[in-house]
């Protein structure tokens, strides 16, 4: 929907506002119609048929373009929620790896600290189980098998 950059003629949000009224005319030749039909318009009619025609057509384009901006400007409000959605969950994700790279870092130095003092891990070994849980016994400090 191009803009044109013109700005609305003086009464245009008016005529936006009060609709349009043309009365109904029968056909020619229907019957019941008392009146001749003129064999031609004048082209002073024909002159104001055309103004009156191209009025119409430009009305329909304002409000097409009209629609077209609303519809443009919603389409960017939805970008920006969702860019601002990303953000927040570009943060938290940072968030998580920046707390996982501490726990590497945190699970080397054990390992190191473990094999300094004489201690072999093997890691083909199971994972160990989850401790049990409830208050059936009291957590026991963290001992070496070393």
């Amino acid at each position: 929907c191009p803009t044109s950059g013109r700005l609305p003629a003086p009464g245009a949000a008016r005529a936006l506002e009060e609709p349009q009224t043309v009365p109904e005319a029968p056909p020619p030749g229907e019957a019941g119609s008392s009146a001749p039909t003129p064999p031609s318009l004048s082209p002073l009619d024909a002159e104001s048929q055309e103004r009156l025609k191209a009025e119409r057509k430009r009305l329909r384009n304002r409000i097409a373009a009209s629609k077209c901006r609303r519809r443009k400007l919603e389409r960017i409000a939805r970008l920006e929620d969702k860019v601002k959605a990303l953000k927040g969950q570009n943060a938290e994700l940072a968030a998580t790896a920046s707390l996982l790279r501490a726990q590497v870092t945190q699970l080397q130095g054990r390992v190191r600290s473990h094999l300094s003092s004489g201690c072999h891990i093997s890691a083909a070994g199971p994972p160990a189980p989850p401790p049990p849980e409830g208050p059936a016994e009291p957590a026991a400090p963290e001992t070496s098998a070393c």
